[in-house]
């Protein structure tokens, strides 16, 4: 046991000390520090590139949204324009057929007197 806590002693001591060579921070490598920066760089450069992408695939399906709402439009415009004129097609026949009728009816009613 006294050898135990005389090692734990020993090593707290070293540690606080820091001479131990587990404890020395690593000295920096400047070629590691250019490779760490590059590295860096290289991500956000890719993170941009990725978000501008993103955008443009934005916009793009924005685009093509708003291209299907104007031909639905369109064709909602052209449905309406077509039964309408069918409508007043069916009313002037139906009228001219009225005016036929009447004309026989008063050629009718003549030919009676």
């Amino acid at each position: 046991m006294k050898r135990f806590l005389l090692a734990i002693a020993i090593v707290s001591s070293l540690s606080a000390c820091s001479l131990i060579p587990s404890q020395v921070p690593p000295k920096q490598d400047p070629g590691r520090v250019d490779r760490d920066r590059a590295e860096r760089a290289r991500a956000e450069q890719k993170r941009i590139e990725q978000k501008r992408a993103d955008q443009e695939r934005i916009e793009r399906e924005r685009a093509e949204q708003e291209r299907l709402e104007r031909e639905r439009l369109e064709r909602e415009r052209n449905e309406r324009e077509r039964i309408e004129r069918e409508r007043v097609e069916q009313e002037r026949q139906a009228a001219e057929k009225r005016l036929i009728e009447k004309k026989i009816e008063d050629a009718r009613d003549r030919l009676h007197q």
